[in-house]
């Protein structure tokens, strides 16, 4: 049985965020292993303003990656490389 799943999408659904963005997120979850997906548990159960970040993450990368801009995906790379040593300190 997929639990991980089902627990991410229980803490989408109570997230806040559009149904647009829910599903959209749901989706990009979907397609991961359910095992995979202990870790974005923890995360969005710490707190759930960790599912709106992860949403706008997503919407940023997906958008540079659309318009093949090579400049965006350096700075989101960049920020997510100072984030990551930020929770490392």
């Amino acid at each position: 049985m997929d639990f991980n799943i089902i627990k991410i999408k229980a803490l989408i659904l109570k997230s806040g965020l559009s149904e647009e963005d829910q599903q959209s997120l749901l989706s990009l979850f979907a397609q991961a292993k359910d095992g995979d997906l202990k870790e974005a548990v923890k995360l969005f159960e710490n707190d759930l303003e960790n599912v709106k970040i992860m949403d706008d993450v997503y919407k940023a990368k997906l958008k540079v990656f659309e318009n093949k801009d090579k400049k965006g995906w350096r700075e989101i790379l960049e920020e997510e490389r100072r984030s990551l040593e930020e929770m490392e300190e």
